[in-house]
């Protein structure tokens, strides 16, 4: 028994003893790889500073976890494939990596040293371009590196940005009436006391008024009733049966219309001249009518001396007569621009006016008529209101209202009070050639923020890179360029945003 008893205590110590051996030896035993990847790679909770109407702001979170992040073994990428909220703090972005192999990790932000980083950690995301992730293998022999690409919006979408680009000293005391923007040249139609002038600037910075001459060489001076507009690359300035052609600064030509049609013109608003189709140009001038119908004279070698009804409407009606609720009144604005970059035989008019006060069908909505210009087969005029839709998205047309193209995008300003009209009060863009509006109300921006000086009379005009100038006579006594963008959801570029 005893026996039995001593060999059962030595059986259980060696078991013991074989136990803390083979507990020890792995312990100290380390096993070396030098096969070393990056297997994953999710982004956490992601500090934001909200900009809010008045560019106010507020800070908040935002878990991106569940962001989709590719890694390109191949070619050694990591990509966040969705771009982050506008405002993220880039500087610090909370990652959780994981590797093959237990590498050790350093990063590099934006092209600088490299820095041994945690498996959980804040990466800097500041320079979109040339951040690098590098992974050690845990014997030190093999090193891979990944390019990073996490990157944020820089602008709000479906919004306006605008930011003060200048004062202007010598349009201090001038009224602005009308803009347009020509082939690199911006052009305002001002009042100063009882003179009206046109100015000229290719920078928005340095504005100078055109003279104009008659045919004698005779200095011009310009009513009340002048009009500014665009043909084939030149500004036509039209005043009564007069009609100046200018390129730049320099007037090439001056046409007269005859009295029997000029006495029934209210406004030259442009012409269209298209010669990309070989069989077919079109070469023709645009005007309202007094009883508000759009007249045509075909532009045949810088004359304009037959005018008639441009299009024939329903019932054999002339015209736009058929749409009378509709006619456009006055605040011409027309827009001319290709429809498309496809074709270049096929470019566009497009009027937005207000209508006659005394029309009270949706009284406060702007009438908008549109025509495609084709030089094989241009289309009738095609009012683009429809008063029988939820007119949320239609135009107020306000007072003063100004109205402007730049890359198919359109701006309109203008203000909401007759009696005290504030400019730049209502600020709104269509994205489809004037159908429907979107918009912004910043009436009470100048009282809230007494720095920004309240703007009495505003124009507006588009530039051809998507920029847009507003210039705008203020309640100081001082003349301020504004310049606009429509934002996109695009990376690249941040801007000062009013919303």
């Amino acid at each position: 028994m005893m026996i039995k008893k001593i060999n059962t205590i030595l059986l259980f110590t060696l078991a013991t003893i074989i136990a803390a051996c083979s507990t020890g030896e792995t312990s100290s035993t380390i096993t070396s790889y030098s096969d070393v990847a990056v297997t994953g790679f999710t982004l956490g909770t992601l500090k934001l500073t909200i900009k809010k109407k008045y560019a106010t702001t507020t800070d908040s979170t935002y878990s991106a976890a569940s962001l989709p992040i590719y890694i390109d073994q191949v070619n050694n990428k990591i990509i966040c494939v969705d771009s982050l909220p506008v405002e993220t703090k880039m500087s610090k972005v909370p990652v959780s990596i994981s590797t093959r192999n237990s590498g050790t990790l350093q990063y590099s932000a934006g092209g600088g040293d490299f820095k041994t980083i945690s498996a959980s950690d804040s990466l800097d995301f500041e320079n979109e371009d040339n951040n690098v992730l590098r992974v050690t293998s845990n014997d030190g022999t093999v090193k891979r590196d990944y390019k990073v690409f996490v990157a944020a919006h820089k602008q709000y979408g479906d919004s306006i940005t605008i930011e003060r680009l200048c004062t202007v000293d010598n349009l201090k005391d001038v009224t602005p009436l009308q803009a347009a923007w020509i082939n690199g040249t911006g052009y305002v139609l001002g009042k100063q006391n009882s003179t009206v002038a046109v100015y000229a600037s290719t920078d928005m910075k340095a504005w100078n008024a055109l003279t104009l001459k008659d045919n004698n060489g005779g200095d011009v001076s310009l009513s009340q009733n002048t009009n500014i507009s665009e043909y084939h690359e030149m500004l036509t300035v039209n005043d009564g049966a007069k009609v100046w052609y200018v390129k730049g600064r320099d007037q090439k030509n001056l046409v007269t219309i005859p009295s029997f049609y000029a006495d029934e013109i209210k406004a030259v608003i442009g012409g269209v001249y298209n010669d990309t189709v070989e069989t077919a140009v079109v070469d023709e001038m645009y005007a309202v009518a007094k009883n508000g119908d759009i007249w045509v004279a075909k532009n045949t070698e810088g004359k304009l001396d037959e005018w008639e009804p441009d299009c024939d409407g329903l019932e054999g009606q002339t015209g736009l007569i058929n749409n009378s609720d509709w006619l456009p009144y006055s605040d011409f604005n027309a827009i001319i621009y290709d429809w498309s970059d496809l074709d270049k035989g096929i470019g566009n008019i497009c009027l937005v006016a207000k209508k006659d006060p005394e029309i009270t069908t949706a009284m406060s909505m702007a009438t908008i008529w549109n025509k495609v210009v084709d030089a094989r087969d241009s289309q009738d005029w095609v009012l683009l209101v429809n008063p029988d839709v939820n007119n949320a998205n239609h135009l107020n047309a306000g007072y003063n209202l100004s109205v402007a193209e730049s890359k198919q995008v359109f701006l309109a300003v203008s203000a909401n009070d007759e009696e005290s009209p504030t400019a730049m009060e209502s600020i709104n863009y269509s994205v489809d050639h004037g159908v429907t509006w979107r918009g912004k109300n910043l009436a009470d921006l100048y009282t809230k923020y007494p720095t920004y000086s309240k703007p009495v009379r505003a124009v507006v005009l588009g530039d051809d890179s998507g920029h847009f100038y507003i210039v705008a006579k203020c309640e100081d006594g001082t003349a301020t360029v504004y310049r606009a963008y429509k934002n996109s959801m695009t990376w690249k570029t941040a801007q000062t945003l009013y919303r």
